[in-house]
């Protein structure tokens, strides 16, 4: 599923917050990457067993924003995290709250506070230890 496939999906269809995709369209810095790391991770969401594979999947450009620490690259991945949080293993739950957990601390304005909340609830971050 590429960029086209994504905008056929309705907001009702759709597994991630909206606040995500606003942050990404308003950023300057690698807007296709991260608008394509968002349409893999909605696609990977919706298709069973494919949140794991995600992150290989979102490609070596998207991984590289992740080492570098790009503020809007680790909230992707935080949306990640929390849908691994949400899978079947314990291993994924467990590293999913984790990942939540570490980049949750990051507070910026009121749209990206509201991707980390959801992110926080979907994963249940917050009541686990």
């Amino acid at each position: 599923m590429g960029r086209a496939d994504a905008a056929f999906l309705s907001p009702e269809e759709r597994v991630l917050p909206p606040e995500l995709r606003k942050i990404c369209e308003s950023s300057a810095s690698w807007p296709t990457i991260y608008q394509n790391a968002i349409d893999t991770l909605e696609y990977c969401a919706m298709a069973n067993g494919m949140v794991i594979p995600w992150i290989v999947m979102a490609g070596e450009d998207f991984v590289e924003q992740i080492e570098n620490r790009e503020p809007l690259a680790l909230l992707i991945y935080a949306c990640w995290a929390a849908l691994m949080a949400r899978q079947e293993m314990w291993w994924t739950r467990i590293t999913g709250q984790k990942i939540v957990r570490a980049l949750g601390q990051s507070e910026q304005d009121e749209k990206w506070n509201r991707v980390l909340r959801w992110a926080k609830e979907i994963a249940h971050a917050e009541t686990c230890s």
